[in-house]
């Protein structure tokens, strides 16, 4: 699954860092939420109940985090 490759080189790249790694779920069927959850209980997943595309995605994890977001 290639958003867990994402989180564990997220993971990685911020190892060592006061960083938070944050994954916006656009209405997936397919258990990727339940995937991350279990692979990396630490993660924040927000859970979004629809497809709102990418931009309003990241505006919506950047609201629930404490800290400067950079989306790549």
């Amino acid at each position: 699954m290639l958003t867990l490759a994402a989180v564990a080189s997220a993971r990685a790249a911020t190892a060592g860092l006061d960083a938070r790694v944050i994954v916006a779920d656009n209405g997936s069927a397919d258990g990727t939420v339940a995937a991350v959850r279990a692979a990396y209980p630490d993660v924040t997943v927000l859970e979004n109940p629809d497809n709102p595309g990418y931009g309003a995605a990241i505006n919506r994890a950047a609201a629930r985090s404490d800290r400067r977001i950079s989306a790549r």
